[in-house]
């Protein structure tokens, strides 16, 4: 009875003793493994994972945190600058790893099957890699990841169907890669999934009504692939959506109109997707949206309404469709708009009352429209404005000079409308990369003040009635590629001091009334493409 009694109090300390000598083999394991590891790899990352060996428990080495156990439970690696394969880690020897990170390194060739083991991992990102192959299909066995992360590698073949099995899955991107195949019907069964990216691979086949079973999905990418097929009806249960991307892909058949239910949206692109008919009525109740691209399709009717009800709309890009009518009537206020492309419609509409003061406007084109009036001068006030394009319209009376007061415009394209007057001597204050005013009725002497474009790349000033002499001043244009003056009434001789243009690569003089002989400088052009002279009165000799 006391030798029982003696065995029973002893039985403790066994079990813990194996326990502890267990634990120390398995951390020994770790920490081989980890050392085989780190001396297949450069030089480099050898110097970066120096920490790696001084002691002999892997916990106290850069990257790695521990359990209570003493076993390695995170690696984190993330964009510190590896470089090598992961073929010399045996992932099967760290049963207690929860979160594998290596984020944004050179890690190259193909992920090990191994990974597979790490039943308890919940956190997988090996984004942002050179990996290549396919996805090894051991990675279903990781039943308990919530964040899985491959995006941005050269990964290859198709999606496994069983990785439906990842149920508990948040966020899951394989987005960047060269992936190929359909989308399995049994991704409605991850009913965890927040955030789904699938953008930028090649995969095609259609966006399947089972998305709708995703009630959870918050944000989803599928741009830039080659599915087709109508967006499905469906998305329209996907109730807490805050961001559809679909744009760049295949698709056809009209916008279905349950995404105006999607109350929570603020980012919605549909972009180069082949889309046709209407933008449904229901759009008006996205008050919310932030940003918006329909652009590149084949939509018709009026654009919606109410876009900027709440003044949040920030980018807002409709071109390059048949729209009719005029534009957003909410625009008119829309302080928080930053982008506005609606150019290559046909909306209509005076453009002074159209659009209004924009404080945080930073580009707009509302080009090859049927857009009239005048342009406004308050355009001149947008301290953060880049590009002001509204050429091929119907626009009307002079260039206001307050656009001379906007101290960040680059580009200035009011081409190929009806406008008059002189060219503003105070466009001289802006350091534009290109100006655009052909093809107007602009009159007077092309100012002095042109010499003060430093900057610019492509001056285009043809197809207007010009008169007076070309400015020697343009010389000081170096950086000039192309410059168009033809079709105007310029007299006069061409200045030398074109000659000192070395970049130039394109030069129209044609059709003026230029006269005395060609300068013998324009012989030295280094890049010249196309040089036309032609249709003046200077003598033939060059």
């Amino acid at each position: 009875m006391i030798i029982f009694t003696f065995i029973k109090i002893l039985q403790p300390v066994w079990s813990s003793t194996f326990h502890s000598d267990a634990s120390k083999k398995g951390v020994d394991f770790e920490a081989e493994t980890l050392l085989t590891w780190k001396f297949s790899l450069d030089n480099k990352t050898q110097y970066f994972l120096r920490s790696w060996g001084v002691e002999t428990n892997p916990c106290h080495w850069v990257g790695i945190h521990c359990d209570t156990d003493g076993r390695v439970a995170y690696l984190n690696l993330s964009h510190i600058g590896i470089r090598g394969t992961l073929e010399d880690v045996n992932f099967s020897l760290f049963p207690n790893l929860r979160s594998l990170d290596l984020f944004s390194n050179s890690i190259y060739v193909a992920i090990p099957s191994t990974i597979g083991n790490l039943s308890k991992l919940t956190y997988l990102d090996l984004s942002a890699n050179s990996l290549s192959g396919t996805i090894p299909p051991e990675l279903v066995l990781l039943t308990n990841v919530k964040t899985f992360y491959l995006d941005h590698n050269n990964i290859s073949g198709s999606i496994p169907h069983e990785i439906c099995f990842l149920k508990y899955v948040i966020d899951f991107s394989l987005s960047t890669n060269i992936l190929t195949g359909t989308i399995s019907t049994c991704i409605g069964n991850m009913s965890y999934l927040a955030n789904l990216h699938l953008y930028m691979n090649q995969l095609h086949g259609p966006i399947l009504q089972e998305i709708g079973m995703l009630s959870s999905l918050q944000i989803f990418h599928l741009y830039t692939n080659k599915l087709s097929g109508i967006i499905p009806s469906t998305i329209k249960n996907c109730t807490k959506l805050t961001s559809l991307h679909l744009g760049d892909n295949q698709l056809s058949g009209r916008i279905p109109s349950g995404l105006g239910s999607l109350k929570f949206l603020t980012n919605l692109f549909l972009f180069m997707s082949n889309l046709s008919g209407i933008v449904p009525k229901q759009f008006d109740n996205l008050t919310h949206l932030t940003n918006l691209s329909l652009s590149v399709n084949h939509l018709t009717g009026h654009m919606p309404q109410n876009v900027c009800l709440e003044r949040m709309i920030m980018f807002f890009s409709l071109h390059t469709n048949n729209f009719i009518g005029n534009a957003p009537k909410s625009l008119k206020n829309c302080t928080s708009l930053f982008t506005l492309l609606l150019y290559g419609n046909q909306i209509t509409g005076n453009v002074s009352e159209e659009f209004g003061i924009y404080p945080n406007l930073y580009y707009i084109d509302v080009s090859n429209n049927n857009l009239y009036g005048e342009v406004s001068s308050y355009w001149g006030i947008s301290s953060i404005l880049v590009g002001l394009l509204m050429s091929h319209n119907n626009l009307s009376g002079i260039i206001p000079h307050q656009l001379g007061d906007a101290p960040q415009l680059k580009v200035l394209d009011l081409s190929l409308n009806q406008l008059i007057g002189s060219f503003p001597n105070s466009l001289g204050n802006l350091k534009l990369l290109k100006l655009y005013l052909n093809n107007n009725r602009l009159s007077g002497n092309i100012p002095l003040q042109i010499g003060n474009f430093s900057e610019i790349e492509d001056l285009r000033l043809g197809a207007n009635n010009f008169s007076g002499s070309i400015p020697k001043q343009v010389g000081e244009c170096t950086k000039l590629i192309h410059l168009n003056l033809s079709k105007n009434v310029l007299s006069g001789s061409i200045p030398a001091e074109i000659g000192k243009l070395q970049s130039l690569e394109y030069l129209d003089l044609s059709q003026n009334s230029l006269s005395s002989r060609i300068p013998q400088e324009l012989k030295e052009f280094q890049s010249i493409q196309m040089m036309n002279l032609s249709h003046n009165e200077y003598p033939v000799e060059f």
